[in-house]
C-alpha cells in the first residue's frame, strides 16, 4: 500500500502596499494580490488553480507572461467574460461553449452541469478543448483539471470546517490566527496519521495537542501560585 501524505501551506499573508517607498500597486487589489503569491514560482512552468476572487484575463496574462499557466474559475458578472458564455437559460444540459482568444493561449468555457445553471473557467494551458464523451455528463477536460488540482484545497477546507478553532471578530489579525492554527492542525493530524499506528480520531488528537500546548502554562501558573501562598 502506497501512502500520500498531502500537507498544506498558508499563503493568506501578503502586503499590498509596497510600505517603503509608498508606491501604489498599479493592478486591482485581488490582482496585486494574486501577482505577489505567484511571485516564488515565476518562470517554473508550473499551473497556478485560482477561484473566482483573484480570477481576471489581466491577472492571467500577467501569470502567462511570467512562466505559469492557470486554470480558474470566473464570475458570470465580469466585464471581460464574453456574452454568449454568460447566461446557461435555453442552454441544454452538459452542453459546452468554449470562446478562444486571438492567439489561442487562453480559452474560457462555459458548461452547463443542470438546467439553467453554468460554471464559467479561463484556462491558458490547454491548446485544444476536448470532451469526455464516455462520461454521461459530457464533462470537459478542464473541469476535471479543475477539480484535480483544487480538491486538495477543498478538502482541507472541509476538514477545518468541522473541528475549526474559528471565533467570530471584527479583528482580522485574530482572523489571521485562527486561520494558521487550523492549518497546522491539520497538517500535524496528517503526518500522524501517515504514521500506519496511528488510528486515533482528530477530534481526539486536537483534545490531546490543546492539552500539551497547555501544560507547561499551566505548571508554571501552579508553581508561582504555590510561591505567592507561601509569602
Amino acid at each position: 500500500m502506497v501512502h500520500v501524505c498531502v500537507l498544506y501551506g498558508i499563503w493568506d499573508i501578503v502586503s499590498v502596499d509596497n510600505i517603503e517607498s509608498g508606491e501604489e500597486p498599479q493592478i486591482g487589489l485581488a490582482n496585486s494580490i494574486a501577482e505577489q503569491l505567484a511571485q516564488p514560482f515565476v518562470n517554473s512552468n508550473k499551473n497556478v488553480f485560482m477561484d473566482p476572487h483573484f480570477t481576471s484575463y489581466s491577472i492571467l496574462q500577467y501569470l502567462l507572461e511570467h512562466g505559469l499557466t492557470v486554470v480558474d474559475t470566473v464570475s458570470a458578472h465580469r466585464r471581460d467574460v464574453p456574452a454568449c458564455l454568460r447566461k446557461a437559460t435555453r442552454r441544454d444540459i452538459y452542453s459546452t461553449l468554449a470562446a478562444y482568444e486571438h492567439n489561442k493561449k487562453v480559452t474560457m468555457i462555459s458548461y452547463v452541469p443542470r438546467k439553467n445553471r453554468n460554471v464559467l473557467l479561463m484556462i491558458s494551458c490547454h491548446a485544444k478543448l476536448k470532451i469526455d464523451n464516455q462520461r454521461d455528463d459530457k464533462r470537459p477536460n478542464i473541469i476535471n483539471d479543475y477539480n484535480l488540482g483544487k480538491g486538495g484545497v477543498d478538502s482541507m477546507d472541509a476538514r477545518i470546517e468541522d473541528f475549526g478553532c474559528k471565533r467570530k471578530t471584527n479583528r482580522y489579525t485574530m482572523l489571521m490566527l485562527y486561520r494558521i492554527v487550523d492549518v497546522c492542525i491539520n497538517n500535524a493530524f496528517l503526518l500522524m496519521r501517515h504514521q500506519q499506528s496511528y488510528q486515533k480520531t482528530k477530534k481526539r488528537f486536537m483534545k490531546e495537542l490543546s492539552a500539551q500546548l497547555a501544560k507547561q502554562n499551566i505548571e508554571m501558573r501552579y508553581q508561582n501560585r504555590t510561591k505567592f501562598t507561601h509569602m
